[in-house]
């Protein structure tokens, strides 16, 4: 999956395809439930049966919104099944991470103060908590000044809870976690 032979050099990530897999066949059960139960109620699409209701004007708008949302989702799962795209690209210079298709930016080894592992909460309380790798930056003001402004809330949040802006979950990169994140600590160390 991940092959960096050349320590200097920049490698990709990309996950693995069964999980986009699995939420695939999820999204085109839904749409097609969707679809029977609303536009189809006298067909039988679907390999079980149930009695036509009467829906009014205002359930239709729901369940044409839904299967609009759904079949978005089935398109863009089937495109990240089918393309595979980058989630994280590593080089001597920085950085970027974009899960979900979400980038990050590029983040410079320069503005990286350490990496180091902490827990975040997740739930009520602090018996609930999860280990993070935090990816401490020496102005994280600004890092999250130069993002977009829909993400501001989201880096914030993070900042409060943990101490900076930029945190990878433990596992994030399946088997090759470890792998990267001693990658990502000895090119921090080279750019120091």
């Amino acid at each position: 999956m991940i092959a960096d032979p050349n320590p200097m050099s920049s490698f990709e990530y990309r996950p693995p395809r069964w999980p986009q897999l699995i939420v695939l066949v999820a999204t085109v059960a839904l749409t097609a439930v969707f679809i029977d139960v609303i536009f189809l109620p006298e067909k039988e699409l679907l390999p079980f049966e149930f009695e036509p209701v009467e829906v009014g004007l205002f359930e239709q708008v729901m369940f044409g919104t839904f299967t609009l949302i759904g079949v978005f989702f089935t398109g863009v799962t089937l495109y990240r099944l089918i393309r595979r795209p980058v989630t994280f690209r590593l080089t001597d210079d920085g950085f970027e991470y974009a899960p979900a298709g979400v980038s990050t930016g590029w983040v410079r080894w320069a503005d990286v103060e350490e990496l180091k592992y902490t827990t975040v909460a997740t739930g009520n309380g602090d018996q609930n908590r999860r280990k993070v790798l935090g990816v401490y930056l020496k102005d994280p003001r600004s890092f999250i000044a130069r993002r977009p402004l829909a993400l501001h809330a989201l880096f914030e949040m993070r900042q409060f809870q943990s101490g900076t802006p930029l945190v990878f979950q433990s596992g994030e990169f399946g088997r090759e976690h470890d792998r990267i994140v001693a990658m990502m600590q000895e090119r921090l160390r080279r750019a120091r």
